[in-house]
């Protein structure tokens, strides 16, 4: 998502300025960064935020006749995010991601070092997972649950 909008001014301005109506308050996606754990939580946070406008901004912006310029890049991303499977995964990931990041903030204390430490935090993050995803044999999680609720909500919303 950075390097959609980071190649053009005019269109982050364009998202900035459509974004603050929707009372969007981080506006700039963080640039990904794949050695980096808290970088790919924070793109996937900032996108499942901000998904249902985002998808109203490039669904307004790629429409034809509306720019002088095509955009197709702007276009394929537009597909991709209208791709119910897809959203599913992110949210997902999402929630996959945030215990995972816990443990990650544990570790990088020194308190954090004993071996007693290390194992009481690794079990938790497990127990968390499995709760989550593995014994009720239905992917689930929070992101996930809302993301289930809302995808007719949302369906709605990019239509009109």
């Amino acid at each position: 998502m950075h390097n959609l909008f980071n190649h053009s001014n005019k269109r982050q301005s364009q998202w900035e300025a459509f974004a603050k109506g929707y009372g969007i308050t981080q506006l700039r996606f963080p640039i990904f960064n794949a050695t980096r754990w808290f970088s790919r939580l924070q793109c996937v946070v900032v996108l499942t935020n901000n998904l249902a406008e985002l998808i109203i901004f490039l669904g307004r912006a790629t429409r034809k006749g509306n720019s002088k310029q095509p955009w197709p890049v702007g276009a394929a991303t537009l597909e991709e995010l209208r791709d119910v499977q897809a959203v599913a995964k992110l949210n997902l990931l999402r929630d996959i991601m945030l215990p995972l990041d816990v443990l990650s903030k544990k570790f990088q204390h020194t308190s954090y070092l004993l071996s007693h430490h290390v194992r009481k935090a690794t079990q938790q993050v497990a127990v968390e997972l499995q709760t989550d995803f593995i014994e009720a044999e239905l992917l689930s999680g929070q992101h996930y649950d809302n993301f289930k609720v809302s995808k007719r909500h949302m369906r709605v919303r990019v239509v009109s």
